[in-house]
């Protein structure tokens, strides 16, 4: 498994390979999973995170005030001028993912918008199932510090379960695709897209499963994946 600085790396690479043979006009295609920001807003925020970090300046964060200030900055520079600024920062942001404490929020962040950047332009690029698995794991071991499920809940997917909440028993169990699982975490589903997985038993309080509330309208994509 590649460690958080190898997996932040190469999602920056995919993105940068893809954001420079956009033609001009396709930076200002809205995203549809973050129906606020356009290509060039989204290219400010992953830049501006990786300054940001660089800098310490992590006070709001991931708050929407912080995440506002770096779209605000980057809205007035180049595309050119953003992938410059973010190669500068490569080198400073690697020590940050290694180690015991490494920023795997990074890693988290990086990927999900890797995918909303491919969505919104329907780049015919992939996005590499071993990108994003490991995040859903990481993701769903440690979904009990906010869930606080109503009972046990057990999620399956992948292959793989695991259980969120305290009990020996489960009082629920969900079956989850798990790139939409992987989605949901991150607020681009919608509540009415996640009930329409198979759960067993009792409703765990699903709407708090999420790290970022669901969306509140269906966001339905087709992505490649190798």
């Amino acid at each position: 498994m590649r460690s958080p600085a190898e997996s932040y790396r190469a999602s920056f690479h995919r993105i940068r390979a893809l954001v420079g043979r956009l033609p001009a006009q396709r930076f200002d295609t809205r995203v549809p999973a973050c129906p606020e920001w356009s290509v060039r807003d989204l290219l400010a925020h992953l830049v501006g995170v990786a300054d940001d970090h660089v800098g310490g300046r992590l006070d709001g964060a991931p708050g929407p005030l912080w995440t506002h200030r770096q779209v605000r900055e980057g809205r007035c520079r180049s595309p050119a001028d953003l992938l410059h600024r973010w190669q500068e920062l490569a080198a400073e942001i690697r020590p940050l993912l290694h180690g015991r404490t490494a920023r795997t929020t990074l890693v988290h962040d990086i990927v999900q918008h890797e995918a909303d950047l491919l969505a919104a332009v329907g780049a015919p690029q992939p996005l590499p199932r071993d990108a994003w698995l490991p995040l859903l794991d990481d993701l769903c071991r440690t979904a009990d510090s906010w869930m606080e499920p109503d009972g046990v809940l057990v999620i399956r997917s992948a292959g793989r379960s695991w259980w969120i909440g305290r009990g020996p028993h489960p009082t629920a169990v969900l079956d989850a695709p798990a790139f939409e699982l992987w989605r949901a975490f991150f607020g681009r589903r919608s509540l009415h897209q996640m009930t329409a997985w198979p759960l067993e038993g009792t409703d765990p309080g699903l709407a708090r499963l999420p790290r970022f509330p669901p969306r509140e309208s269906d966001l339905a994509e087709d992505l490649p994946q190798s």
